[in-house]
């Protein structure tokens, strides 16, 4: 049966002449409902066996974890770097570099990994990602430090993509629950141990090892895909000469997408912070965000055919809702994982290193979240309702830190941290479920990277905005209840050194302001949480187990051009969407 369903038209094998002329336009303008969906994966069982599974599962793990790592593990380590290089002035680019790299080309990838085979993608995007590790190693300067976390962005956003469109063909789509699950909580785990592994290095041997490590871990998921993994049979490569391919890269999207992402986040970063929101500088940026991306959408709903992300695959009700559902999930994560150690350091007075201990709660919840949400959603086929649950502990748990105090018990931010952990990692790998679910295998790597990109997009974003808010309530509360103090002093002075500005007698007072502050910027996740609420409930429910049962049933091989195959979509359409 697996032999048989190589040969049919959706492999492009049947139709050598007529995808010879245009391929790739021709798997463009296919529609969404004739690319056969959930029953598109029915015979995704993997080439590999089961010890090849399982190595390659720990590189694409360890893949996750190295990512995951290296976004984290700079934070601690920024003290020993501006304190070899004296710039204080670049700390803010040693995170952007690499974020707007990372976005910038996020979608991009996604392309990529439908032109070329996957293989030779990740480990490119593997490679460049050590080759900008090794840059930030053994930098003589800053500046040499902000290229190399710009090279390694670059790189990051391959990896990330790569992991889940390497699983989406390693493992069937029924098991994918579970082994999301578990590439979900390697990041976390990343996270977790990330202040730890930072604080050690730099303390007994030196801030460059943050780096260095990312060569040998880095080096194993290289060995093992190269060695293990061999490009699916199933992947779509149409047989295009170097020119068409380079055409089909849609490198006029590209030319517009990237300048636009790196507008608006610099436009995000900057704004009221370095300049002021009516800065001169942010108007231009936001402008030529504005235009830019209006352009990008534009030639893809005019070039229909070899675009970055076609509309058709936009189209799909639970591709569009998973991307917004991403975007907000992304951005209520980031700005917790921001503002509730920045809350453990300015009002509980604990060290950067112990804040990150004290945030195990929410990350120790979403690791066991994570993993076990992927064993049930295995069992019972649907991720909807997870969405949904996912969504509404989000909600609930950020509303609840809104009403922290300055004598807020660890019993209260321990419970609300565990519930919020609970709440993503019943939802966050879901709507990358979802988009692999509800598209056939061709357009898996075009709706990951966009869940991805809108995941990133949504931290970026989102930050900026709480940043802005608790800048403007920190000044108004200062001006209002000690006017005494100079806000901008505050502001300068940092999470743990405020307290050093600012009198004994007053300290209580601008403790409560600082607190205000802190726990406005929680309103933001909650309304975040709230519209992932709406993007959930409005996710069409569909089953991972349904296109095996379908084909099992009527023992037919999932071809687009089957009419059996199209009665069997049509008959069974009403069990797998509410």
């Amino acid at each position: 049966m697996v032999d048989d369903s190589s040969k049919t038209p959706d492999s492009g094998l049947g139709h050598e002449t007529e995808s010879a002329q245009s391929p790739t336009a021709i798997n463009d303008n296919l529609p969404i409902e004739s690319q056969n969906a959930v029953d598109s994966h029915a015979d995704d069982t993997s080439d590999s066996g089961p010890l090849q599974t399982g190595l390659i599962l720990i590189a694409l793990a360890l893949s996750i974890f190295l990512i995951g790592l290296d976004g984290t593990i700079v934070g601690t380590a920024i003290p020993s770097i501006t304190q070899e290089f004296k710039q204080l002035n670049d700390v803010g680019w040693y995170g952007s570099a690499y974020l707007v790299t990372t976005c910038g080309m996020q979608l991009f990838y996604g392309r990529l990994y439908t032109i070329f085979p996957v293989k030779i993608c990740f480990l490119s995007s593997i490679f460049i990602f050590e080759i900008g590790s090794l840059v930030c190693a053994v930098a003589p300067n800053s500046a040499a430090l902000i290229i190399g976390r710009a090279i390694a962005g670059l790189g990051s956003g391959g990896v990330i993509s790569g992991v889940f469109i390497i699983q989406s063909y390693a493992i069937p789509l029924r098991f994918r629950p579970t082994t999301g699950g578990l590439l979900g909580a390697m990041e976390g785990i990343a996270m977790a141990v990330a202040p730890l592994i930072s604080g050690a290095l730099t303390q007994h041997v030196t801030w460059r090892w943050c780096f260095y490590i990312n060569l040998p871990l880095g080096g194993f998921s290289l060995g093992v895909i190269i060695l293990f993994f061999r490009n699916p049979k199933n992947q779509e490569l149409a047989p295009l000469t170097f020119k068409e391919k380079l055409w089909s890269m849609d490198l006029l999207g590209l030319f517009l997408l990237v300048p636009g992402v790196i507008c608006l986040l610099l436009a995000m970063q900057w704004g009221g912070t370095t300049y002021a929101w009516g800065n001169t500088r942010i108007i231009v940026l936001l402008i030529l965000a504005a235009a830019l991306f209006s352009a990008f959408m534009s030639v893809q709903a005019y070039k229909k055919t070899n675009v970055t992300l076609p509309l058709r695959v936009l189209r799909q009700r639970s591709v569009s809702l998973s991307i917004a559902y991403a975007f907000c999930m992304g951005g209520s994560i980031f700005l917790v994982e921001y503002y509730l150690p920045l809350w453990f350091q300015s009002i509980k007075n604990t060290s950067p290193g112990h804040s990150g201990v004290m945030l195990l709660p929410l990350l120790i919840a979403l690791v066991l979240t994570g993993v076990m949400t992927g064993f049930i959603v295995t069992a019972l086929g649907y991720y909807a309702p997870f969405m949904i649950a996912g969504s509404i502990c989000i909600s609930v748990a950020a509303g609840l830190m809104t009403t922290f105090k300055v004598t807020t018990n660890h019993s209260s931010w321990i419970g609300y941290q565990v519930l919020f952990g609970v709440g993503v990692g019943m939802g966050f790998q879901q709507s990358f479920l979802a988009v692999q679910t509800v598209l056939p295998q061709k357009d898996i790597p075009i709706g990951t990277t966009a869940i991805i990109f809108a995941n990133n997009l949504g931290g970026a974003v989102f930050v900026s905005v709480a940043n802005n808010l608790f800048t403007n309530e920190l000044s108004k509360g200062l001006h209002q209840h000690v006017p005494a103090v100079d806000p901008a002093l505050i502001l300068e002075a940092g999470a743990t050194e405020w307290r050093d500005k600012v009198s004994a007698t007053i300290l209580s007072e601008v403790l409560t302001v600082y607190n205000s502050a802190v726990t406005r910027t929680f309103f933001v996740p909650t309304a975040l949480g709230c519209a992932t609420v709406v993007a959930a409930l409005l996710v069409e429910w569909k089953s991972v187990k349904k296109g095996k049962v379908a084909q099992e049933e009527k023992h037919v091989s999932p071809t687009a051009g089957s009419a059996e195959f199209e009665k069997i979509c049509d008959s069974k359409a009403d069990e797998t969407e509410i």
